[in-house]
């Protein structure tokens, strides 16, 4: 069914959102269910996805918290393209988040033949979803249901599985919750090792890096703390990375870059200094020179202010000493670090 203009609108929202995940996301057709690919670094992902809008439940009968996706136009049951996960989605634009229900538990369904389908969400996850970024509640069919914020649709993506069903495999319901809406800098606690840790310890991470992406980004509203750019290619820097013992994900161990600052930043061609200048490597300059791989050098040295760009609230400031031992570890020198 070619897509009417109210379901672009709800496409194009899915489209956003993967940028602002920092990805990108290509519509292959112009119909619904519409095929969707996403790129997340060196991820990728071939989606099929349904989506409505979410509206309330219904009659005057119908609980008031009770929100729902209207099933129409599927002439029969869901398709599923090989090569491509099939999702189902709802966009809530009171609370500006989606809805995600498990493809298999209505993969069977015949759509024909049912009067009015509908599939259910508490309005609760909606509502902690707006806050936590990620929620999930059983509907009255006993169907895990997550509400997923735009910023979070790539934790989503990746780690559906996990999320929907977690309530039923080996009770860690308690645990995702913890994840989900615990300080980003907690581990997890009290999980034996082996396969099921392993899934949590993936979900952490994507629940880790969507978080910080969303807090170092408000925090420097937009604008690469370099450049001062606003531009769509925008993306969350750590300083010291996290795999280093003294990397985290806290505010003040991350800079808001445009991609290219970002690379040439892990490269170590410039820097930010414990004062917050911005600096140039020399040395590495003169090298590109030598191999001949400095065309643009110019232009880009233009896009480089003296001074970074600071967040409105100091404590969101880079941690000096975080700058210091993240030029290091790219291979600045002590005389070159000001």
């Amino acid at each position: 069914m070619t897509l009417s203009p109210q379901k672009s609108k709800l496409v194009d929202q899915i489209v956003a959102s993967a940028r602002l995940c920092g990805g990108t996301a290509i519509v292959l057709n112009r119909e619904h269910p519409v095929l969707i690919s996403f790129s997340f670094g060196e991820r990728r992902l071939k989606a099929l996805f349904y989506i409505w809008q979410i509206t309330h439940g219904g009659g005057q009968h119908r609980p008031a918290h009770e929100q729902r996706i209207q099933i129409t136009g599927v002439p029969g049951r869901f398709l599923n393209v090989p090569g491509a996960t099939t999702f189902i989605f709802g966009w809530s634009p009171t609370y500006e988040v989606f809805a995600a229900w498990e493809y298999s538990r209505h993969a069977d369904t015949d759509f024909a033949h049912r009067s009015s389908p509908s599939m259910q969400v508490p309005q609760t996850a909606l509502i902690q979803a707006q806050s936590s970024g990620l929620a999930y509640a059983q509907n009255q069919y006993a169907e895990t249901v997550v509400a997923i914020r735009p910023d979070y649709l790539s934790a989503y993506l990746a780690e559906w599985a996990t999320l929907h069903n977690t309530p039923e495999a080996g009770g860690d319901a308690p645990v995702v919750k913890e994840i989900v809406g615990q300080d980003i800098e907690a581990p997890i606690k009290d999980i034996p090792e082996g396969p099921r840790k392993v899934k949590l310890v993936e979900l952490q991470r994507k629940v880790r890096d969507a978080r910080f992406r969303t807090n170092v980004i408000g925090a420097y509203q937009r604008r690469c703390a370099i450049s001062g750019y606003d531009i769509d290619m925008i993306e969350a820097a750590h300083i010291v990375p996290v795999e280093h013992k003294d990397g985290t994900d806290s505010l003040s161990n991350g800079l808001c870059l445009t991609v290219i600052h970002h690379v040439a930043f892990d490269k170590g061609l410039i820097g930010v200094g414990p004062t917050y200048k911005v600096l140039i490597n020399q040395s590495r300059l003169e090298e590109l020179k030598r191999l001949s791989r400095d065309v643009g050098w110019d232009w880009f040295k233009q896009s480089l202010r003296d001074d970074i760009t600071l967040p409105s609230k100091r404590e969101f400031y880079p941690d000096p000493e975080k700058l210091r031992v993240g030029l290091k570890l790219r291979g600045w020198t002590d005389s070159q670090i000001r």
